[in-house]
């Protein structure tokens, strides 16, 4: 795989094979679908070509019913899922099920496979349409890429990053006639007021912009500011406004950010991360979101 793309692993084909309980291919089927994906490759990243780790293994049960207009009284799901992961982000999943339901005159029952499987995109750093927590780690091992990435696409990964630093909610406001705000960052009960600047050449990020800032933050009501800009540093002159703001009482708070510091940040919360593309598509009846009568569950993940 190449190094100057990013990668992104959040979507997945999903394949599903059904079968009556008493039937034989059932027990030990040799392909995942009709279309012929052979079992065995679940078990491969077909990019690195190595055996995928397996990080989940979990039994769960649903029981549901009665059903309302519906002639089924009761039913339930258990099974078996499990993935298994590779270090680039490549994930597959297997759930092996059972499906029993009661009608009013007899029982049923149906078993089978769901098989999901990550599938790779790869997008251009500069792409507007890169997803944003690929190219968050993207930027955190190739930061010099953010002098080249779209304004409105910096406002966003700057966003991203602010949410992941301070666990709250961001607004992205960035626009024409924004009056000098990009991102609310909704911090508890205050709101942090951000203006993002990106700037190709190494000057010093100078004091009109934080002189801006403040004049924006003041008229909007705010009391906290964030300045954020790829330029190398900030001028004394820049350092010495926004500090004045906060000594005067104009702000409770005037944060510079430049691109080492930002930098910083991005690898502090890169180290932090764990990375489970699949958690949000390869298992949907597991995750935080199953439900309560899921039994005999067993998480494991290897930190290695």
């Amino acid at each position: 795989m190449t190094d100057n793309l990013v990668l992104d692993y959040s979507t997945n084909g999903f394949y599903e094979y059904q079968s009556n309980i008493d039937d034989p291919s059932f027990e030990n089927p040799k392909y995942a679908t009709d279309e012929g994906l052979p079992i065995e490759e679940l078990a491969q990243c077909p990019y690195c070509r190595v055996p995928a780790r397996l990080v989940l293994n979990e039994g769960y049960r649903r029981r549901w019913g009665p059903e309302p207009r519906s002639r089924v009284r009761y039913g339930s799901r258990s099974g078996l899922a499990q993935v298994r992961a590779c270090s680039c982000g490549w994930w597959s999943s297997t759930d092996v099920y059972r499906l029993d339901w009661e009608y009013p005159e007899i029982g049923h029952c149906l078993s089978g496979y769901e098989y999901r499987m990550a599938r790779l995109r790869a997008f251009e750093p500069t792409a507007l349409d890169a997803p944003i927590e690929a190219l968050v780690s993207y930027v955190a091992k190739h930061p010099d890429v953010l002098r080249e990435v779209a304004p409105t696409k910096l406002e966003n990964l700057v966003g991203e990053t602010l949410g992941r630093e301070l666990d709250c909610e961001v607004e992205h406001c960035g626009r024409s006639g924004d009056g000098g705000v990009d991102l609310f960052v909704m911090d508890g009960e205050s709101k942090l007021l951000v203006q993002v600047k990106r700037r190709a050449t190494p000057r010093a990020e100078s004091v009109s912009t934080v002189r801006e800032l403040l004049g924006s933050t003041l008229l909007k009501g705010g009391k906290r500011s964030a300045l954020v800009t790829t330029a190398p540093k900030f001028s004394a002159d820049a350092e010495i406004a926004a500090r004045t703001a906060v000594e005067l009482g104009l702000v409770q708070e005037f944060r510079l950010v430049d691109f080492p510091r930002f930098v910083d940040i991005l690898g502090i919360l890169e180290s932090e991360a764990e990375h489970h593309p699949w958690s949000k598509y390869a298992v949907p009846l597991l995750g935080p979101n199953r439900p309560e009568s899921t039994i005999h569950a067993s998480l494991y993940l290897d930190p290695d």
